[in-house]
């Protein structure tokens, strides 16, 4: 009688995990899942970058570019295909990229080595922003333990560093993108 219990007992044990890792992996790819998170915050200050100078290969040419945002406006979000967290704020980030693409440039760099990965990743859920593969160096790998990790820089300086995911897709960004543009 107790063993019976037991097992019943176990196999709820293990439906109730089941149900709740489909149901999470479900949340985390649901579009309007990240609209739900808060923007991120901007900084009182501008703060200098610490990502000045890192390489990463773009998946469309395969050149590889410096990282090096200067005077221009730029989105930088480190991301991967395993974090859900990312997958979570992507679609905000495609959102931002639609609205903003002509006004800053993107790059949306994974931190997975596998090209291949990456690019059926993009194609399966259709996104059209630039997206970049770190090139890993000792200085990367203490920069992007916690992803994602994403922020606007401009002039050199950031103005949202912010690690978790964000809704990109917000007014409070949008406000920002716009008067950074205009350079005011």
């Amino acid at each position: 009688m107790v063993k019976n219990i037991l097992f019943v007992l176990l196999g709820l044990f293990f439906f109730l995990f089941l149900m709740g890792n489909i149901f999470i992996k479900q949340m985390a790819e649901d579009p309007g899942f990240a609209e739900m998170k808060p923007p991120p915050k901007i900084l009182d200050e501008p703060a200098p970058s610490p990502f000045e100078g890192l390489q990463a290969i773009r998946l469309s040419d395969g050149d590889t570019v410096m990282l090096n945002t200067g005077n221009s406006l730029a989105f930088v979000s480190f991301w991967a295909t395993w974090c859900r967290p990312c997958l979570s704020e992507m679609p905000t980030i495609e959102k931002l990229y639609q609205a903003q693409k002509d006004k800053m440039a993107f790059f949306v760099i994974s931190t997975e080595d596998a090209e291949s990965r990456i690019r059926v990743f993009m194609e399966r859920k259709g996104y059209t922003f630039p997206a970049y593969r770190l090139v890993n160096t000792p200085v990367t790998d203490s920069l992007t333990h916690s992803l994602p990790l994403s922020f606007l820089s401009h002039n050199a300086g950031l103005h949202i560093y912010h690690r978790g995911a964000a809704n990109w897709n917000s007014r409070v960004v949008h406000q920002l993108v716009e008067k950074l543009a205009e350079g005011t």
